[in-house]
């Protein structure tokens, strides 16, 4: 099974929730959080953390397990064989999947208006095409980057690829001689997000979890 979770942060903790949230995680993570200067990217690190913690608990792991992370030499983390995760978060909004079917990226990202001609270098002429002629252009370039970058993450290689190197057919995705298998996630309207994980067929269990509920 390939668990997502959910959250979005709308609006700033309060200090003692945050604290409360915060010590739940190891002291390194805990540096790592808090060097970020706005508070927005403060706490989507937090929830992203703490997506990952409650993902987790569904597979039997103890809530200190982030204490045993180690990372692969282009600074993925990773717990053990058994399992593999991925964080991401863009805008207001968290998420964070969690398999126990080999390796898996996700990646969010919110809805902008930018200068698409920046970002062509990164498109295969057929994908820029359709960027192009689609009534929703926005929607269709960040519907491939995420793609994209969900491969990128799920292989575990990072910004070592470029993201030219990715063709998207349909809902496979191919980067040299691997095939990579993605899914559309539904988060909110003003979002897209995508899965890629190297099994076929593949369910999805999707949660949101609410902190602000959780922390009164």
């Amino acid at each position: 099974m390939t668990d997502i979770l959910y959250a979005c942060f709308h609006s700033k903790l309060e200090n003692e929730v945050w604290n409360r949230f915060l010590t739940k995680l190891p002291g390194d993570i805990q540096n790592r959080i808090n060097r970020y200067v706005r508070w927005q990217d403060r706490q989507a690190g937090l929830f992203g953390k703490l997506l990952l913690l409650a993902g987790l608990k569904n597979y039997g792991y103890s809530p200190d397990c982030l204490k045993n992370l180690l990372y692969n030499e282009f600074g993925k983390p990773f717990l053990d064989k058994r399992i593999a995760f991925n964080i991401s978060h863009s805008g207001d909004y968290a998420v964070c999947a969690v398999s126990d079917r080999g390796p898996v990226g996700i990646d969010i990202e919110k809805i902008r208006n930018i200068d698409l001609s920046d970002f062509e270098r990164y498109m295969s002429p057929d994908e820029w095409e359709n960027i192009k002629n689609s009534d929703r252009p926005y929607e269709k370039f960040y519907e491939y980057w995420t793609i994209k970058e969900s491969v990128i993450k799920a292989c575990g290689k990072g910004l070592s690829v470029p993201l030219n190197d990715i063709y998207i057919d349909s809902n496979r995705a191919v980067l040299y001689d691997s095939t990579w298998f993605t899914k559309e996630v539904s988060i909110h309207c003003d979002f897209k997000c995508h899965i890629a994980v190297n099994v076929t067929p593949f369910e999805l269990n999707i949660k949101e979890i609410d902190f602000y509920q959780e922390a009164i």
